[in-house]
């Protein structure tokens, strides 16, 4: 059994009347459906339909609120949740003394502790919070293992994949596992994502790459131009796997066969998950 600390994770609590009523009103993902003992990710947009922080909800209760957040942004996230709560009597609090973990095989037997299916996808397996006295107590796994995992199934967390006021739910991917719903109504951002959503207007798209070297903010490479960007990489069966934005239309290319990528002039594979949909395929006025 491999545990992985998320070290870089900060745990925030809303409480209060309609905490989860809150959230559901200016996140992207429908957070009513969302149940105790259970998760969701989901993000928070710029009125431009920008990814500004991303985040996963853990409710206890409809009045009461976990979000696990990177945590960079967890103290701007902060103020812009408070902003918005207007006169809703709601508490935003950091919970210094929790912490994430994860799991990716079974449910762990560990006394104490409560462990949350992630629904992501099936092979990322489970998340819980647990306190600074019960992280002492536990050994963990290399980091980069679980990155590796999650790179390869295109789940992309945090800034370093998410460009702040740049990044979009759409090119991310983030419609396919529920951090976005496009039936639950309005919430800030919702008019330019639905809007991407409904037209077809995706372009680019993060996805997994795998190459000798890959490093963040490495350019990817075909024909002699650049089809995208890597954000973040980790170590994988003696190469690395990162997670890239790349051009829709070079990436149709490069998978029919007709084109190449490379990565600092080696070779460079985009690896599609298996679970993963069919890529739409950008008309030519859009692809650029």
């Amino acid at each position: 059994m491999a545990l992985y600390h998320k070290a870089h994770r900060t745990v925030l609590r809303i409480t209060g009347e309609g905490a989860l009523q809150f959230l559901h009103d200016i996140l992207t993902a429908d957070c009513l459906s969302v149940s105790a003992g259970e998760m969701r990710q989901s993000c928070l947009l710029s009125p431009q339909g920008r990814i500004l922080a991303e985040m996963i909800l853990y409710p206890n209760s409809p009045d009461d609120v976990y979000l696990d957040i990177d945590t960079s942004q967890a103290e701007e996230t902060v103020k812009k949740l408070r902003l918005y709560r207007l006169r809703r009597p709601l508490t935003l609090s950091h919970e210094e003394d929790l912490h994430v973990i994860a799991c990716l095989d079974e449910v762990p037997a560990l006394a104490d502790i409560t462990f949350v299916k992630d629904t992501r996808h099936e092979a990322m397996g489970y998340l819980a919070l647990i306190p600074q006295s019960q992280l002492a107590t536990l050994s963990f796994a290399p980091y980069e293992d679980y990155l590796a995992r999650r790179f390869s199934l295109a789940l992309p967390e945090g800034p370093l994949e998410l460009t702040p006021n740049r990044a979009l739910m759409l090119e991310a991917g983030l419609d396919l596992i529920k951090a976005v719903d496009f039936k639950k109504g309005c919430y800030i951002g919702q008019e330019v994502t639905a809007r991407t959503h409904y037209r077809g207007l995706v372009k680019k798209r993060l996805l997994p790459v795998i190459a000798p070297h890959l490093a963040a903010e490495m350019p990817l490479m075909s024909n002699g131009k650049t089809i995208g960007t890597v954000h973040h990489a980790a170590p994988h069966n003696g190469q690395m796997i990162g997670l890239a934005t790349l051009k829709l239309a070079a990436v149709h290319d490069i998978l029919d066969g007709t084109a190449s990528c490379e990565a600092e002039g080696a070779s460079a594979e985009i690896a599609l998950p298996d679970w993963m949909p069919p890529l739409p395929k950008p008309d030519d006025k859009t692809a650029d």
